[in-house]
């Protein structure tokens, strides 16, 4: 695993994956969340599939598909899974429990094809935030109400030189930001953030290795958090991604350090720059979380579990994140 911990002023970008589950056989064209479900859709499969979106990820759920016969792109809101046919501008919609609702055909608007769709959890926002992808004309649009689609608006122009996948939605700070997938021969260019004012970053250099057919803003804490899918390797990941503000003393960027590192017995776990009601987490290398704990800017781990478990020696991943949606991940390495 290879982490990255660099965070650039005034703009997004990922940071490193911190977990991650397996898919099916197929492919997977899309991916959503809601009611604290990760869902995906299989084109070859023809099914939705439904993982909890905590770990251990178990598959809950398997969905027919309704409607599409080659379904692309997957938005979850109020408990109705959207998804568009492949090569029209025709969405679906069914709901969590399979029963199917109906279509909606956009290319009266002016949407030529959809190949993405995304959804804002985030109340917080004022601007709607159903969102779908256009890959002839690389414009994002945005659709409203949902279950009735009667206002539709270009608000974002993508460059056209690449071709446009599934998008998702995330937050920063009060402005929404819109993640896309292209398919690229350059691994740091296949999932960007773009917002209604323009590009704002993209992941980290060489993550994911393949080629991204879904990405979508978790559902919890949506200020920090995205899923994203690699279906070469049938795998959906959750990446942690950040933002830097210039000019403002209130937000500088937080930080994390442990002493000694490695650890052999205990460590220190400092940070510093955290707002109150911070928390830490501490995962092993499947991504289970083995130790969590309010935090106060210090903390001592005795490398033992919440319920007391002399942990092995190994890498060990340590997160923590404050209210105000700010988080800083960093590797912390156990001796025996």
């Amino acid at each position: 695993m290879k982490f990255l911990f660099s965070i650039f002023l005034c703009t997004v970008t990922a940071i490193a994956w911190e977990s991650a589950f397996s898919l099916p056989d197929g492919y997977v064209t899309g991916i959503g969340t809601g009611e604290d479900m990760v869902w995906a859709v299989d084109s070859v499969t023809m099914l939705i599939y439904g993982f909890e979106s905590e770990y251990p990820y178990d598959l809950v759920e398997s969905l027919p598909v309704e409607g599409a016969t080659d379904p692309v792109g997957l938005a979850w809101c109020d408990s109705v899974l959207y998804y568009a046919q492949s090569g029209t501008a025709i969405l679906h919609g069914m709901q969590t429990n399979g029963s199917y609702i109906g279509s909606w055909d956009f290319s009266g608007y002016g949407i030529q094809e959809i190949s993405g769709v995304g959804w804002n959890h985030d109340d917080l926002y004022t601007t709607p935030c159903f969102l779908i992808a256009d890959p002839v004309s690389c414009t994002i649009w945005n659709i409203w109400p949902p279950g009735e689609f009667t206002e539709v608006t270009s608000i974002i122009q993508l460059p056209s030189s690449e071709e446009i996948g599934e998008i998702g939605c995330g937050g920063e700070f009060g402005d929404y930001v819109t993640w896309v997938a292209f398919e690229s021969s350059s691994p740091s260019d296949r999932l960007q953030a773009w917002s209604p004012t323009g590009y704002n970053g993209n992941l980290a250099p060489n993550e994911p290795a393949g080629s991204v057919s879904g990405t979508e803003q978790r559902e919890s804490e949506p200020q920090s958090y995205i899923w994203v899918c690699v279906p070469s390797e049938l795998t959906v990941y959750l990446y942690y991604y950040g933002l830097g503000i210039s000019g403002d003393p209130d937000h500088g960027l937080p930080g994390l350090s442990f002493s000694p590192n490695p650890m052999c017995g205990s460590v220190i776990i400092s940070g510093q720059g955290f707002m109150d009601n911070a928390y830490v987490w501490i995962f092993d290398q499947s991504g289970r979380v083995v130790f969590s704990n309010s935090f106060n800017g210090e903390l001592i781990w005795t490398g033992r579990t919440d319920t007391g478990e002399q942990l092995s020696s190994g890498c060990y991943f340590v997160r923590v994140s404050d209210a105000g949606g700010r988080s800083v991940s960093s590797i912390l390495i156990k001796l025996e």
